[in-house]
């Protein structure tokens, strides 16, 4: 059974029910759903200290969710943005993560019409930079080069008095300004935008960088800017 074959046979036991009542929200319909030994789905567990405070989450409730692989469902969702994790709930709580690594889906939640897509990365937060996937949003929806949103929220561990001038604060999980990544149709992965156009087009368009750049110019694109960031996306799929 293929990937895509397995992953439908256990979202079905997962189908979320939008006619239970509000004190329902977030819990699937079946109890015989699989107990994530499944390839395609992960136990996790959403519980922290109580010692930290914040979220790993942009939103801790289970939201209305269409998924690409399963037309016409509907499903709870919620989105670990620590984890970069796209989590499911059945009835008895337990909560489940979806293997992005296995499952190439768009979730798109139906009340802010905000989709996520699996791109691979180069993630650049440990010492060694290697190629992941993760979930982005799109800023210009056509391609096939894209700029990417990613939202991030990060840990930040107790910091400790040490003297009477400076305050003790908790260990928190903290939304922090989105990052921005471009994916380039003849590139395996995404990369971080380089916000210096000079650095930015002597690093992603070295036989284009002429013409680029002179784009950048006489346009007055701002690499900061979201609104100009979808100009440049549509001037590069013109190239």
């Amino acid at each position: 059974m293929n990937t895509i074959a397995r992953f439908i046979c256990v979202m079905l036991f997962v189908q979320f029910s939008f006619s239970q009542s509000a004190n329902n929200l977030g819990a699937v319909n079946s109890q015989n759903y699989l107990e994530g030994n499944d390839g395609n789905i992960i136990n996790t567990s959403s519980a922290k200290s109580s010692s930290i405070t914040g979220s790993q989450y942009l939103s801790e409730e289970f939201e209305s969710c269409k998924i690409s692989t399963m037309p016409g469902k509907v499903f709870g969702v919620r989105y670990n943005a620590f984890k970069d994790e796209m989590e499911l709930k059945r009835t008895d709580n337990k909560i489940y993560a979806i293997n992005k690594y296995d499952i190439d889906a768009v979730f798109t939640f139906t009340s802010s019409k905000v989709s996520y897509h699996v791109f691979d990365y180069l993630s650049s937060d440990s010492k060694k930079e290697s190629v992941i996937k993760g979930y982005f949003t799109k800023l210009n929806p056509e391609g096939p080069n894209y700029i990417l949103k990613k939202n991030m929220v990060l840990f930040f561990p107790e910091k400790v008095s040490v003297s009477g001038y400076d305050t003790a604060k908790p260990a928190t999980y903290k939304k922090v300004k989105d990052r921005t990544y471009i994916k380039l149709a003849n590139k395996e992965a995404a990369v971080l935008l380089e916000t210096n156009k000079k650095k930015l087009v002597k690093q992603l368009f070295p036989s284009n960088s002429k013409v680029i750049l002179g784009f950048i110019k006489s346009n007055k694109i701002k690499l900061k800017k979201d609104a100009d960031l979808i100009k440049f996306a549509a001037f590069l799929n013109t190239l």
